[in-house]
């Protein structure tokens, strides 16, 4: 069904109210991976703003810290959130990288103040460290493997302590960030969507192609299960079984 001029005209109402900018300048947005209009910028600004979210995670920061020393950071952890934020609808990875580059290339030096970001810096390489300290904090706070080092393969043994020490304190902070910032997005839709919400949030999940062979292939006798989304909390890999070895 080709649209009427009348229905383009609502959809691009709906956008300005949501976003902030039109279909067009939403389009040219993403298309560029530039720097956003302020309208757009300051919407997003916005939602993580609104969400509660900065104050659960200014909480668990008194919470977990030992002490108040250390150097005031160049890149809050707000704005490493809102860049993170920003890269998902780029559909950019969330590697140091690509924030970092987005901090250097993608904000403008008004949008960088507006974050709480200060220092210079002309090229992403400029900012991946500052970008790593701001990730691993927003990242420590929720992160329940937090006790265990997942940087090498584990053993049976070490990955049956790593278990134990798994943080389900951690786990639910991750939740309740989630849980936040999604329904700070769903209240920016217009009331009249809005009418029949109940509360009930469906959140995507695409599935995710993972480089490679496939892996496990499915053997004799065996139901085959297409194993798309890693998921970094399977079970033990055996050569004789699957992952649920």
């Amino acid at each position: 069904m080709t649209p009427t001029k009348g229905t383009t005209q609502e959809a691009d109402d709906v956008l300005r109210t949501v976003f902030g900018v039109g279909s067009a300048e939403l389009e040219g947005a993403f298309e560029a991976a530039g720097p956003l209009p302020a309208a757009l910028f300051d919407r997003i600004v916005e939602v993580i703003d609104s969400s509660g979210a900065i104050k659960l995670l200014a909480d668990w920061e008194n919470q977990d810290r030992k002490s108040a020393a250390g150097r005031t950071a160049s890149v809050p952890v707000r704005a490493a959130l809102i860049v993170l934020f920003l890269n998902s609808l780029w559909s950019f990875g969330y590697s140091h990288k690509r924030m970092a580059s987005t901090i250097a290339h993608r904000l403008t030096g008004k949008q960088r103040l507006q974050l709480g970001i200060s220092g210079a810096g002309a090229g992403s390489a400029d900012w991946y460290a500052r970008t790593w300290r701001a990730s691993m904090r927003l990242r420590t706070l929720i992160n329940p493997w937090h006790c265990s080092s997942l940087g090498k393969r584990l053993t049976g043994a070490e990955y049956t302590v790593a278990l134990d020490n798994y943080d389900l304190v951690r786990e639910e902070r991750a939740h309740d960030l989630a849980r936040k910032l999604v329904r700070a997005s769903v209240e920016l839709l217009p009331k009249c969507y809005l009418e029949n919400y109940r509360g009930d949030i469906a959140l995507d999940s695409t599935a995710l192609f993972v480089g490679g062979r496939v892996n496990p292939s499915p053997q004799k006798g065996k139901p085959h299960r297409d194993r798309h989304n890693g998921d970094f909390q399977c079970g033990a890999y055996t050569r004789l079984d699957d992952h649920d070895g």
